[in-house]
């Protein structure tokens, strides 16, 4: 008997058959990705328009806001200045004050330094000198009345009174201790001083010649005792010790030649500074500075 004949499956044909079916809609699958692309393009142009728009009105408001900036120049108007008329200064007669020494009480009365008025045409520099003149006649005829013009040299400097005194006419030779008269003559300007304003400095001065002795070991001990000895006396007279301050300067500051006597009698001093103006005039050179 002949075998019966089988039909031969071929699985791998079948199997290829299978897998290459191709669907009806695999051709239009590309289309999905292009439409992608497109939408995002078409996101992307509508974006930068917008962006271009909204850019432009602001450049053409830039130009405006610049010129609104940008102050009116107007003309100036002619302007008329009131002529200013002050008084003059009122001054205040200091009683004479007898040589010899009175009561603290009686010296204590103080009369307020009057500060000169400003001219309205004078220029900051002159107005400046004029004022620290007017002081300095008013301070001298103040020493004058006092009875003191022959033994105190007076200076103003940007409305600061410098009183120098001889030392010989508040010490003995080599010493320290106030004399009689030395007390008396500042007794006698205690009104002065009471009448200035702020710190009074009291500044004691020698000469070149070197001084070693057993109570004063140079010119420094000297010029520092001698200052002490009238700031201790000048608050005795209740003149308020807040305000008083003394500086030994030996003989770093000569104002006379040392090479002679007269000049070395010069250089031996005490100065006593006090402010005579509230606000100090600044000087020519600060005036001339921006």
């Amino acid at each position: 008997m002949s075998k019966p004949i089988q039909p031969k499956i071929f699985a791998s044909d079948a199997l290829d058959d299978l897998l290459h079916v191709k669907s009806k809609h695999s051709g239009d699958n590309w289309l999905l990705s292009y439409l992608d692309v497109f939408v995002l393009v078409v996101m992307l142009m509508v974006t930068l328009l917008s962006m271009s728009e909204f850019k432009q009105p602001t450049e053409a408001l830039a130009p405006k806001s610049k010129a609104s900036a940008k102050p009116k120049l107007h003309k100036p108007h002619p302007q008329v200045t009131p002529t200013v008329i002050q008084p003059d200064p009122t001054e205040l007669p200091i009683e004479n004050t007898p040589v010899l020494p009175t009561t603290g009480s009686e010296a204590a009365t103080a009369v307020p330094l009057s500060t000169p008025a400003l001219t309205p045409m004078m220029s900051p520099v002159e107005n400046a000198v004029a004022i620290e003149q007017r002081l300095q006649e008013q301070i001298n005829d103040k020493i004058k009345s006092l009875g003191l013009q022959e033994s105190i040299q007076m200076t103003v400097n940007q409305g600061f009174a410098q009183l120098d005194i001889q030392d010989k006419v508040l010490f003995q030779s080599s010493a320290a201790e106030l004399t009689d008269a030395g007390k008396a003559l500042l007794l006698r300007l205690l009104p002065l001083l009471k009448e200035s304003i702020g710190l009074i400095t009291i500044e004691g001065h020698t000469d070149d010649r070197p001084i070693k002795t057993s109570q004063f070991l140079s010119n420094w001990e000297l010029s520092a005792a001698r200052a002490n000895s009238v700031l201790h006396y000048l608050t005795s007279l209740e003149l308020e010790p807040e305000r008083l301050r003394a500086i030994s300067y030996a003989d770093t500051k000569p104002i006379a030649d040392n090479a002679t006597e007269a000049g070395r009698e010069k250089n031996r001093r005490v100065n006593i500074v006090i402010q005579v103006e509230d606000k100090p005039q600044p000087t020519a050179i600060e005036q001339m500075q921006p």
